[in-house]
């Protein structure tokens, strides 16, 4: 049987993916009842994923992106934060770490406030609404969109620190 949280993300991925789905077909495409749907539908919509229609349910209207995202932090918190905590040991003050508009990098945003000095270069408006909200003496945020050429990573370069691969970037 599967559980609460993974039909929900089937769902919103679904969704997500069509942009308007009529609650009928989400019955029908998903096998369970008319309130099983909507119970999980009523729950997506307070997360700000899904927008909540007469008989119908839509991504909502402030961006497809931004819906994903909001929902996207909610899915595998627990590994998330796992892999934060492990990315801190790499971090240290003083440091200029650079973050993407992920939600894994989103949960690194939130423990590197107790990091500092540190500035902090992000794409994403949630990471740098949150250094910049923070009480914390955050040296400085910068939100910048860089388009790089796409390089494999391994678990070995994966730990090599920034400043060594500086002159390949």
């Amino acid at each position: 049987m599967i559980k609460a949280d993974e039909r929900r993300e089937e769902i919103a991925d679904y969704v997500i993916k069509l942009g308007q789905v009529r609650i009928d077909d989400l019955v029908e495409h998903f096998g369970v009842s008319r309130m099983t749907i909507h119970r999980h539908i009523d729950r997506l919509a307070q997360q700000g994923v899904l927008r909540k229609l007469h008989g119908a349910v839509t991504v909502q209207p402030s961006g497809l992106y931004e819906s994903a995202f909001r929902y996207r932090v909610t899915v595998n918190r627990a590994e998330k934060d796992a892999l934060a905590r492990a990315a801190l040991d790499y971090v240290e003050a003083g440091q200029v770490v650079m973050l993407d508009d992920s939600s894994t990098a989103n949960a690194v945003a939130t423990l590197l406030l107790d990091v500092k000095p540190l500035t902090v270069v992000t794409n994403s408006v949630s990471t740098a609404a949150l250094m910049i909200m923070s009480t914390t003496s955050i040296s400085s945020v910068s939100a910048v969109s860089i388009t790089a050429p796409t390089m494999p990573i391994s678990a070995s370069s994966a730990r090599t620190p920034w400043r060594s691969c500086a002159p390949m970037c």
